[in-house]
């Protein structure tokens, strides 16, 4: 069995945070504690933590657990886009949960926003 190269730990490494990102955003919206999410899905504090710091890649039953618990598909545990670090990976992740959360009038408005605040910026 031949061990994984640098890219592919790295890629798997990048994929782990931002999943991980990606449950810490979703809990946080929810009003979850890492403690409540825990006991619903059967899974320990500890294992929430390593999966939210990207220490550890959830099993399939565990994305089954954050999906119903949280109110999401699976696939939108999942990255988006490839964020280039755990800055950004993490604010992308807030803002993908926000608009989940918003009205089409609201999502028209902040997309004017958005394009508003995109223009001002610096090339």
């Amino acid at each position: 069995m031949r061990k994984a190269g640098p890219k592919i730990r790295l890629m798997t490494s990048n994929l782990k945070r931002q999943v991980g990102h990606r449950v810490a955003a979703l809990r946080e919206a929810r009003g979850f504690t890492q403690e409540h999410l825990a006991g619903l899905i059967g899974r320990s504090v500890e294992a929430i933590s390593k999966i939210e710091r990207g220490k550890a890649f959830p099993a399939p039953e565990t994305f089954e657990g954050l999906s119903d618990h949280l109110g999401v598909a699976v696939r939108d545990l999942f990255p988006t886009s490839e964020a280039p670090d755990d800055s950004r990976a993490r604010l992308e992740a807030r803002v993908s949960v926000l608009i989940a959360g918003l009205s089409d009038k609201a999502l028209e408005t902040s997309l004017e926003i958005l394009a508003a605040l995109d223009r001002l910026s610096p090339s």
